[in-house]
């Protein structure tokens, strides 16, 4: 397949919208799904897993021509599910009371949304310098007061969003490499960013999210980006 055609397909899960849509997910999942969710001391975090999962199931189905029950993921090394049978690519991130999913047909993709919470400044900045590059760091010095916040989640859902495209998880190389570098005392921002441990360049796409909420994707490059339906959600199985 011709990667330049690629298109990357997002959508939003509201657990206002989508709350109708819990009980029929939680009838398809896997016993262990299901003790996965369990495990989720809040039952926000339990309904945000289960609107993900239900979702790619729902996706997978359509793909594999099965009901959403009969899908059987395999995991990573770092417990990302995937097809076996290949040819359906997605990525789940949940923050607030959101779920981006993110899915093509066999081009490698990231997803991250994070909502902006009350961390101190201090607190941020001590994240940064574990997790962020020089460069990183040092647009996040150069920000005023008020844009610190919105500049560290900025940075980090574009990473993220690179290291789950990369399949590696939190575990990887976060500090070699930037999303953003200071040029003439100007935060630049990195439309493409080659990753340090393999041959591949990802394209970054800052996502429109809700206010309070920040959001990208990592994509391969020359593939493009829609905004999917829901429309599945509304499927009789």
């Amino acid at each position: 397949m011709d990667r330049a055609t690629d298109i990357i397909n997002y959508t939003w899960l509201w657990l206002e919208d989508a709350a109708q849509y819990t009980e029929t997910f939680a009838g398809w999942l896997s016993d262990d799904e299901r003790m996965k969710a369990a495990k989720f001391h809040f039952s926000v975090d339990r309904q945000r897993f289960t609107l993900g999962r239900g979702f790619i199931r729902a996706l997978s189905a359509v793909h594999l021509h099965i009901h959403p029950n009969a899908v059987v993921f395999s995991l990573t090394d770092t417990g990302k599910p995937y097809l076996k049978e290949g040819g359906l690519e997605f990525n789940v991130s949940h923050s607030g009371r959101g779920v981006l999913i993110a899915w093509s047909d066999g081009a490698a993709v990231g997803a991250d949304v994070e909502m902006m919470d009350c961390k101190t400044t201090e607190t941020l900045k001590g994240i940064a310098q574990i997790s962020f590059s020089t460069d990183e760091c040092a647009v996040l010095a150069a920000a005023s007061e008020s844009e610190i916040a919105p500049t560290f989640y900025r940075i980090w859902v574009r990473k993220e969003a690179i290291i789950k495209a990369e399949g590696v998880g939190l575990g990887g190389p976060l500090q070699a490499f930037s999303v953003v570098s200071l040029k003439s005392g100007i935060a630049t921002w990195a439309d493409e960013v080659p990753y340090p441990d393999s041959d591949r360049i990802w394209k970054l796409v800052d996502l429109k999210a809700p206010q309070g909420h920040l959001a990208a994707l990592a994509i391969p490059q020359g593939a493009r980006v829609e905004e999917g339906s829901n429309t599945l959600l509304n499927s009789r199985w």
